[in-house]
């Protein structure tokens, strides 16, 4: 009867310990919010990979909306989302023209 009780304690002793572990280790993935999709690797889009890495679409949207107004602004380039994106969300997903054109518009 001792070694039942003993081993039964020790088993809820790990599990509720593996619990606690994984739940302080685990990354807080809703603070990540949505992950973005696509390649980011160009040097020119630092600031919307810096913003995605950060906080997802939700957080590269506005970085993405700052970036257009001071373009529009500075350069008249009258660009919109739709410039070079296909939809205007969830997905976010770019034309084959967007990367050029946010060289040539947006980027600094």
């Amino acid at each position: 009867m001792f070694q039942t009780r003993s081993l039964s304690t020790v088993l809820v002793a790990s599990l509720g310990l593996a619990a606690g572990l994984a739940l302080f280790t685990s990354q807080n993935v809703s603070a990540a919010g949505t992950p973005c999709t696509g390649s980011l690797s160009d040097p020119a889009l630092k600031p919307v990979k810096d913003a995605c890495d950060k906080g997802g679409k939700e957080a590269a949207k506005p970085v993405m909306n700052d970036l257009m107004k001071k373009a529009n602004a500075s350069k008249k380039a009258g660009l919109k989302c739709e410039s070079c994106h296909k939809d205007g969300g969830p997905k976010y997903e770019t034309k084959d023209n967007a990367l050029a054109d946010f060289k040539a518009k947006l980027a600094e």
